[in-house]
């Protein structure tokens, strides 16, 4: 565990839809990060209302949602643009994209 004066000030976005990487994710952010400065969005719908509402310094993403259809790709495509509205450059965007879902997979 990270030491709470040791949290780096800046506050991140971490999109997931599973419980289990949710809790996982979000207790290494939380511990890095301090557990105010960490938001969950649990889809795009949630991830897009959050993006517009506050600033964030970094995104983690679930690479692929299980369930992903049209209507969520174009949510992650609007989430996407606010960003970069938001920024005015992906110069300046960190973006953390993983899937636990990759595991299955490979089984």
């Amino acid at each position: 565990m990270t030491p709470e004066n040791d949290n780096i000030d800046s506050k991140v976005l971490h999109v997931e839809d599973s419980a289990v990487w949710q809790i996982m994710v979000g207790n290494i952010l939380k511990d890095k990060f301090g557990k105010d400065n960490v938001d969950l969005a649990k889809n795009y719908v949630d991830a897009l209302s959050l993006v517009i509402s506050n600033p964030y310094d970094f995104y983690f993403l679930d690479g692929k949602f299980p369930e992903h259809d049209g209507k969520e790709e174009n949510l992650g495509i609007k989430l996407a643009k606010e960003i970069y509205e938001r920024e005015g450059s992906y110069d300046k965007i960190i973006i953390v994209s993983a899937s636990p879902n990759i595991l299955k997979e490979a089984e």
